[in-house]
């Protein structure tokens, strides 16, 4: 079956990867201890748990200085209280701050997350167009807003959603965001397009890493190309002011071989 056709994917042979990568996933089920999948008997391990031994300087900082901010203000409230109580007492009522702050953030990226997998199951058919999305924080709401705009501007195509992909082979699993088609893109023209959104202050080193692996599990799963066939995309959505940024992830086979052996390093450690 052609793989191609008038510069974009044939319509049939986009058909055929939708059955194939849905008929997979009655194989996948999910490991009891969250850390991955299992199919066909055959522990997998997530990419995102892969990614997660990594050392994340951003946070660490972003961690440092939210905690900060959280003990200047307590002892200022402190001092204007003119020292009523201990200066311990008033930094224990902020303690470990940057986790709810952190709580908070992820929240809301969970939120925006339900309301835009709610939209593109409409746009998929699976679900009634009278469906409401779930109720979510203005915040989130915008976050929402701005994959709108984004989807509106580069004339995003959904194929699937919250689908799971796999590779025996490597023992390696993960969630898709979404499957798409983006046609107006230069570089994504003709290719199958794993979209991450993300609702962060910036685009990371380990985001890019897990785009990419899906990349690779999502080709030699269903015996496409990385890169020819299929690329990624990520989607920074923000939380405040601004409009969305977006990256293209072309496939890297050092990158991905990479990931991979993150994925050895988390079994070891388990065995």
């Amino acid at each position: 079956m052609a793989k191609k056709a008038n510069g974009g994917l044939n319509t049939a042979f986009v058909a055929d990867v939708r059955k194939r990568l849905a008929d997979a996933q009655q194989l996948v089920q999910r490991a009891g201890d969250r850390s991955g999948y299992r199919v066909d008997g055959k522990l997998l391990t997530s990419v995102t748990h892969m990614l997660g031994i990594l050392d994340k300087p951003a946070l660490k900082y972003w961690a440092a200085r939210t905690q900060q901010a959280a003990d200047q203000r307590a002892i200022e409230d402190w001092l204007a209280r003119k020292g009523a109580g201990s200066v311990a007492d008033a930094l224990a009522t902020v303690k470990d701050a940057f986790q709810s702050v952190g709580k908070a953030a992820r929240d809301i990226g969970s939120e925006a997350h339900s309301v835009i997998e709610h939209l593109v199951m409409k746009q998929l058919g699976r679900l009634p167009k009278e469906a409401e999305p779930p109720a979510v924080s203005d915040i989130a709401s915008f976050v929402v807003s701005a994959h709108r705009r984004w989807a509106e501007q580069n004339e995003f195509m959904p194929l699937e959603v919250e689908r799971v992909i796999f590779s025996v082979k490597h023992r390696a699993a993960g969630k898709l965001d979404m499957l798409a088609i983006v046609p107006k893109h230069p570089q994504l023209a003709g290719k199958f397009v794993i979209v991450d959104h993300k609702a962060s202050r910036d685009l990371y080193e380990e985001m890019i890493l897990q785009v990419n692996a899906y990349v690779g599990i999502f080709a030699e799963m269903l015996d496409l190309v990385p890169g020819e066939d299929v690329a990624g995309l990520l989607v920074r959505l923000p939380k405040e002011a601004g409009e969305p940024e977006q990256r293209v992830v072309e496939f890297d086979p050092v990158g991905f071989k990479a990931t991979m052996a993150l994925g050895e390093m988390v079994r070891w450690r388990k065995r």
